[in-house]
């Protein structure tokens, strides 16, 4: 009998965007069952950037404020809401 898992955050913990210019960057981790959700646990993203709960990070073709940004990003086990994993994330825009 397989248990559901913490997720493991997979991918990296920063990326670059740069102002105006549309991007995605794919959160990704592994769990028990497959399909963790992703959020954002503390901080903010930057107003015209996104986190869908696929992980998808993106940001708009509208101009963004640069500078550098952190935020912890949580994986959810689709399961089990409270079995999560924080990643500590940092997204920098360059203008």
């Amino acid at each position: 009998m397989l248990l559901e898992s913490f997720p493991v955050v997979t991918s990296a913990n920063n990326t670059t965007f740069v102002s105006g210019t549309a991007s995605t960057f794919s959160v990704a981790a592994t769990s028990f069952p497959t399909g963790a959700t992703f959020s954002v646990a503390s901080g903010s993203v930057p107003t015209g950037v996104t986190l869908t709960s696929n992980g998808a990070l993106s940001i708009s073709s509208a101009p963004v404020t640069g500078g550098t940004y952190s935020f912890t990003i949580r994986a959810t086990n689709p399961a089990d809401s409270n079995l999560y994993t924080d990643q500590p994330f940092t997204l920098t825009v360059n203008q």
